[in-house]
C-alpha cells in the first residue's frame, strides 16, 4: 500500500510539472538578436556601437623596460578567460593567430594595444597564414595594457 501511494504520489508530481512546463513553456521566447545598423555578421558584443575609452595619442610607443607583476598577473587572467589562449598562444607555437611570445621584438608597444583594442581597424582582414579575422573583445585600455605586461614578462629571456 505505501510502495503504490509513493509512486501514485511521484506520477501526480510528474504530471503537474508537465502540465507547468506545457503551461509556461509558451510563453518562452528566444532572446532577441541586436541588430546595429542591419549588420548580422557578428554577434552584437563584438560591434562597435560604443565609443572608445582610451586616448590613442597618450598610449606610451615604447614598451616599459620591465613587466608590472600584479600587472602581468591580471593579463594572464583576461589572456585565459577572455578568449585570446584560443587563437593564440606564448612560447608553444602559431595557432589560429601568431604565437605572441617576443611579441615586444616585433611590434612597439602603442601598436600592440591599438591592435587589442580595435583590431578591426588595424588588421586588414584574413590572411593565408592567419584565415580568421582577430575579434573584438571590447577591452579597456587598462585590460590591454595588462596583456601586454603579461606577454612581456613571459617573453624574458628572448633575443
Amino acid at each position: 500500500m505505501r510502495l503504490k501511494n509513493l509512486v501514485l504520489g511521484i506520477l501526480l508530481m510528474v504530471l503537474a510539472l508537465g502540465v507547468l512546463f506545457y503551461r509556461f513553456a509558451g510563453e518562452v521566447k528566444e532572446p532577441e538578436r541586436i541588430v546595429i545598423d542591419g549588420d548580422t555578421s557578428k554577434p552584437w558584443f563584438l560591434k562597435e556601437d560604443t565609443p572608445r575609452r582610451y586616448n590613442a595619442e597618450k598610449i606610451p610607443q615604447l614598451w616599459p623596460e620591465e613587466p608590472v607583476d600584479s600587472l602581468a598577473e591580471w593579463g594572464r587572467e583576461i589572456f585565459l578567460t577572455r578568449g585570446c589562449s584560443v587563437c593564440h598562444s606564448v612560447g608553444e607555437g602559431e595557432r589560429l593567430g601568431p604565437d605572441l611570445k617576443c611579441l615586444h621584438r616585433r611590434r612597439d608597444f602603442k601598436n600592440s594595444a591599438l591592435v587589442i583594442l580595435n583590431p578591426d581597424s588595424m588588421l586588414s582582414g584574413t590572411t593565408d597564414r592567419y584565415p580568421v579575422e582577430m575579434p573584438n573583445q571590447r577591452l579597456t585600455y587598462e585590460e590591454a595594457e595588462a596583456v601586454l605586461h603579461f606577454l612581456l614578462k613571459e617573453s624574458r629571456g628572448c633575443p
